[in-house]
Parts: C-alpha cells; structure tokens; sequence
C-alpha cells in the first residue's frame, strides 16, 4: 500500500517505491545571509530549481543578528567592520563603537598632530615630526599588514601539513614581534577550527583505498557503517586512537583528521544519511549524483558524521 502514496507536502511531492524508500527530490530552503532588510528564504536543493546556494557552516544567530542591527545600506557595522561569531562588531583601523561609526582613532591622531604643530613650530621642528607622524603610521600599518598575511600563509601551511611552511611562518610572526604564546594560541585556535570545518573528500569514500579498509577491518565483502563501527573505533588497533585531536588536546581524532590530507578539506556538501547503509549503497549513490550532475569527485568535501564527528567523545 505504501507504494500506492503521493502526498503533496510543503516540502514537495512524497512517493515509495518497493524498497520503502521516498523517491522524490525534496525541496530545501535556506534563509538568506543578507545585513539590513527583511531575510528572505531561498530555495538551495534541487538544483533544477536553486535560487541560491548552500551557505555552511552557517553564522551562528548572534552573528547574524548583529549583521542584522548594525547594517547601514544593507552593509553590517556600517560598513566600516565585521560582525565576528560572538555578534559584536570588529571595527576596521580608524573607527570604533558598537557599530563602527565613530572615527574616535581618526580623530585623535588629528588632534595630537594639531597639538604637536603648535607645541614645536616655534623650534623649526613641526615639519619634521608631522612627517614622523606619517611614517611611523604607514610603518604600522604595513607592519598590521604583513602579520594578517603571514597568519594565512601560516594557516595553509596547517592545512596541509606543511611542516616548513610551518616553521617558516612562526618564525615570520616571531620577526614581526608577536610573541611566541600568541603565536602557539593562533596555531592551536587554527587547527581546531580547520578540524571543526572539514569534510571527508569524495574521492575517498570512492576509492579502492577506502573500500579495501572497510572489507579488511570488517572481513565483509559489502559491509554497512555500523559494522564498520567497532572494527574503526575499539580496540588496541582503532583508527587514530592514539593520535591528540586539533579540537580539545585529547587522544582520539575523527576520522577526517586521521586520513592522509590529500582526502580531506574544507566541508562543501551536507549529507543525510544513516549507517545502516551498506558501503556499496553509498558509493554507488554519490557516484551516481557526480556523474549525473558533472561533478569532480575531488572537488566535493562532505559532511558525513562518520568521518567528522570524533566518534571517542560520542560512541
């Protein structure tokens, strides 16, 4: 009888075939990531019908309500700043206030300068320090400058284990006078949120690499994940057992965290999905949706709770 069902719902239309499984594309809606306005809700699955795409990870809401409050001209912190993950404004040099409308830096380096002119004019030397003045700024702005870039250097070298980059990173830092607390904090705070933000690459699950791992640890020819399970996570051999997770320094990783770092990277994709699924069903799937849509397997990273959740700190 359940084959016999078509229900239209709000998320679209709902039928079964003989396996019970729903055979119709659900729709996915999304709200926009817009400061200032209304938000506004876009369809992002399918495809066929997208009006945007998917944003993940998503803001977290008090940063989206800061985005929200603080938008002059649709732009958050009036256009002069970023609202950070906490919902407060990050105000760009030479503006400051809750929502990075006050040029109070500006204003003062102004009133020093007139100061200094007044003070040293009758000496012959107010020239010579205004220029000072401006030097002095352009060296510590290009000094700001060169520290943002050697942190993203830093943190690309920390994505893909580059342990020269690495090295060559700290030590640029280490030249530019941040101290050598700060720049372990940044390494640590990087990693965390690289581990945090990463899929498993598709190109793995696809892989003879993966298959073999599965039917070796399991000893079945077409395991499912829950098979997969006690023969990934316990016992004296589990996968990355040993190794300190980037996340809270303890021992035990996720999986994504233990594979070589050619088969990971930053999460793309969300998949629904459940481990009662036999491995051949989930490989055959995904091949089937990058063949069908174009896509390069390489190029996707997915959210799949089997490999990004640390399975220690939840099984």
């Amino acid at each position: 009888e359940i084959q016999k069902t078509s229900m239209d719902e709000f998320f679209g239309n709902i039928q079964f075939d003989e396996y019970g499984q729903n055979t119709q594309p659900f729709l996915v809606t999304q709200y926009s990531n817009v400061s200032g306005g209304d938000a506004s809700t876009d369809i992002v699955h399918p495809f066929a019908k997208a009006s945007a795409s998917v944003v993940f990870p998503r803001p977290s809401w008090p940063q989206m309500r800061c985005r929200y409050e603080t938008a002059v001209l649709s732009q958050e912190c009036s256009g002069k700043g970023l609202c950070d993950r906490t919902g407060t404004c990050v105000c760009n040099y030479g503006w400051a206030g809750d929502t990075c409308s006050s040029e109070e830096s500006a204003e003062k380096t102004d009133h020093m300068t007139l100061i200094l002119i007044v003070v040293l004019s009758s000496c012959g030397f107010a020239i010579v320090m205004v220029l000072a003045l401006t030097v002095c700024r352009h060296i510590l702005t290009k000094r700001r400058r060169r520290i943002i870039a050697e942190k993203e250097a830093l943190a690309r070298a920390i994505e893909v284990e580059d342990k020269a980059g690495i090295e060559k990173g700290k030590f640029a830092l280490l030249h530019l006078g941040i101290p050598p607390f700060a720049i372990t904090d940044f390494d640590e705070e990087t990693r965390r949120e690289q581990s945090e933000k990463r899929g498993i690459r598709l190109s793995y699950i696809l892989s003879d690499e993966f298959l073999e791992l599965a039917q070796k640890r399991t000893g079945l020819e077409d395991p499912t994940f829950y098979d997969m399970k006690d023969k990934f996570f316990f016992g004296d051999d589990a996968l990355g057992k040993d190794q300190i997770c980037p996340r809270d320094g303890k021992p035990g990783v996720a999986l994504v965290d233990w594979v070589d770092k050619e088969w990971r990277g930053p999460t793309t994709h969300f998949l629904s999905w459940t481990w009662g699924y036999k491995v051949s069903l989930v490989r055959d799937a995904l091949e089937h949706w990058t063949d069908t849509h174009g896509i390069d397997p390489k190029d996707v990273c997915l959210f799949m709770c089997f490999f990004v959740n640390n399975q220690y700190r939840i099984i």
